[in-house]
């Protein structure tokens, strides 16, 4: 480790990300490939995992950067008897979370879990991707609140989710499938993997299982594309057509599946935190240029206004009439689209949902999330919750409303 400064390697895997987003990112370009030697030789360096008997958990759980576990004899808040169908259910509409068979789960270093045990800048390069939000199982959710998890709860038989740390192309990650650094366009490829993945596993039965695949992509799109457009307003019109070609290749390959789109978090609520170290405002600008920029830096409204209007395309794309039918629907998740990041007494951010890095999340922000995600989910189209909020006891279904909110049934 000692003869290449962390400065150089975080150099390099940031330049080499940026490789990754001008092909297929499992094309494995040169580029791609040394970057993976560098994270796979500083994870063997490491030789920790953040499970709780790895150092690296117990050294963020020092800063508050973990959940605090729930106790054995607290149960499980809802009613896990009413949250699985009698028999399988043949309409999306009318899908309970026990229903759900097969998960699967798409986007970039945020659901690749890039640092969410990271305490320093050498262990921000382990994907820590059995405890992201979407698609990470590792634990339960007394420990580790995901998505996964909490319909574990429901159906002990789910499957697809990743449990422990890996990179997206090894066998442990499962159906997680996101790509540190992939932005929009990289998500029709993504699919396409996603897809090939299942249809090869023996487990999965295609035409049977009741699938959610849910995505969370565009971070990269804001801060290291859209300033180097000729036009910035591109980035809107791109993602545009990047996800009606992802709808479209699910919708024709996965029947019986929820698509749950999480909106891209703006990002000038993260841009705006007060309190930064020195490192984490390197860090910030080396992996959000184009907020940070002096050359952009008279464009920042015009980059927050495209923010809002490529959120504003996941609203529209995903009330098309074509994604949805009986075994086939889309439903956009909107926890980022009006959130505050949360601050401490003196005004400064509260660190603690961050990883070592300042830009992702920590283990405790990846709770923070699915606590709100899965309000989300429960909660009607049309009348969802667009804020994250501090981890409370997890809502539930009700004899009124005991399916996945979808467009047919709100």
């Amino acid at each position: 480790m000692s003869r290449l400064p962390l400065a150089g390697i975080f150099l390099l895997v940031c330049c080499g990300q940026l490789v990754t987003t001008q092909r297929s990112f499992l094309d494995m370009p040169l580029g791609v490939q040394l970057v993976r030697a560098v994270r796979n030789w500083m994870a063997d360096s490491i030789g920790s995992t953040g499970d709780k008997n790895g150092d690296l958990y117990w050294a963020v759980q020092k800063q508050g950067k973990v959940q605090d576990p729930v106790p054995e004899n607290v149960p499980f808040p809802c009613n896990i008897t009413a949250g699985r169908s009698e028999s399988v259910p043949t309409s999306v509409d009318r899908l309970r979370p026990g229903d759900i068979d097969v998960i699967g789960a798409m986007g970039d270093s945020l659901t690749a879990g890039f640092g969410a045990f990271g305490s320093d800048m050498k262990t921000i390069f382990i994907e820590n991707r059995g405890v992201t939000s979407l698609g990470g199982g590792q634990g339960t959710w007394r420990d580790t609140l995901t998505i996964p998890n909490i319909l574990k709860a429901f159906n002990p038989k789910l499957f697809g989710y990743c449990r422990k740390d890996a990179w997206n192309h090894e066998p442990a990650a499962e159906f997680n499938v996101a790509e540190s650094a992939s932005m929009s366009r990289d998500m029709p490829f993504m699919a396409e993997i996603l897809i090939k993945r299942m249809k090869n596993d023996p487990r999965v039965d295609i035409k049977n299982h009741w699938k959610l695949v849910s995505l969370f992509n565009g971070a990269n799109d804001f801060c290291s594309d859209m300033c180097w457009n000729p036009s910035p307003q591109d980035t809107v019109k791109n993602h545009k057509t990047d996800l009606i070609k992802v709808l479209r290749t699910l919708r024709d390959n996965l029947p019986r599946t929820l698509v749950s789109i999480v909106s891209a978090p703006h990002i000038r609520p993260v841009k705006e935190q007060k309190g930064r170290s020195r490192l984490c405002k390197l860090t910030f600008v080396a992996e959000c240029s184009c907020l940070t920029g002096r050359q952009w830096r008279d464009q920042l409204q015009e980059f927050y206004d495209i923010m809002f209007s490529f959120q504003r395309v996941d609203d529209e794309v995903a009330a098309y009439p074509e994604f949805h039918r009986e075994d086939f629907s889309v439903v956009v998740q909107p926890l980022f689209t009006d959130y505050a990041w949360p601050t401490v007494a003196n005004g400064n951010a509260d660190f603690r949902y961050m990883s070592a890095d300042c830009f992702h999340f920590s283990q405790l922000g990846n709770a923070r999330m699915t606590y709100s995600l899965w309000r989300n989910m429960l909660e009607p189209v049309g009348k969802k919750s667009r804020f994250w909020t501090d981890i409370g006891v997890l809502p539930c279904p009700t004899e009124e409303r005991p399916y996945i909110a979808t467009m047919g049934n709100s």
